[in-house]
């Protein structure tokens, strides 16, 4: 593991563990078995620790859900497995994911998300396009189409984190409705033809 990702994975455990005015970068560093000037060469600050936790869960999030999505899948199945991605990787990071919020939201990082995303934006407007030119959808709703990618992900996520967010232990049950209800909404929404 690089010495970036070593100080990222000692951070998140420290911030889950204290929390993330009681993590100080000695502590980080010391977790991370790395010299303290370590920390400052990809680090200007503890600050710049939170749109790097995030960026590191989203590339897990696009990782796996690139893993997950064969070529050969109906667009439909591709659109389950955003969905099943986005809900185990929201269970999965839910402590983190409201730390880097409530971090890049008071620390005024928001134009980092679309740089974490642009990734992610592309990928999804590349399904939509081979899904279009395979005719599994029909956006003729929507001339404007560039701008799908963002809304999927935006939706997709954001009834996610308000399900997840708002619960306080893993309801199985009640994740596999979320994920139904999602998948639903987006193919009436997208206009997904059946296979």
């Amino acid at each position: 593991m690089k010495k970036d990702e070593l100080i990222l994975q000692a951070a998140i455990e420290l911030i889950k563990e204290n929390g993330f005015e009681k993590t100080s970068i000695s502590s980080i560093t010391k977790k991370a078995e790395v010299a303290h000037g370590t920390f400052y060469r990809y680090f200007k600050s503890k600050n710049e620790i939170v749109p790097a936790i995030a960026e590191l869960i989203f590339e897990d999030l696009l990782t796996t859900a690139q893993t997950r999505v064969d070529p050969s899948m109906h667009f439909s199945e591709k659109v389950e497995c955003l969905v099943s991605v986005t809900l185990q990787k929201t269970t999965e990071y839910k402590e983190m994911l409201i730390f880097c919020y409530s971090g890049m939201a008071l620390h005024s990082s928001f134009e980092k998300w679309e740089e974490i995303y642009s990734d992610y934006y592309d990928w999804v407007g590349g399904l939509l396009l081979d899904a279009q030119i395979k005719n599994e959808i029909d956006l003729t709703a929507y001339p404007e189409a560039k701008m799908l990618p963002k809304m999927i992900i935006t939706s997709i996520e954001s009834i996610t984190e308000n399900y997840l967010f708002s619960i306080s232990n893993d309801e199985t049950e009640d994740n596999e409705l979320l994920k139904r209800h999602i998948i639903t909404f987006l193919t009436q929404a997208l206009n997904i033809k059946k296979k």
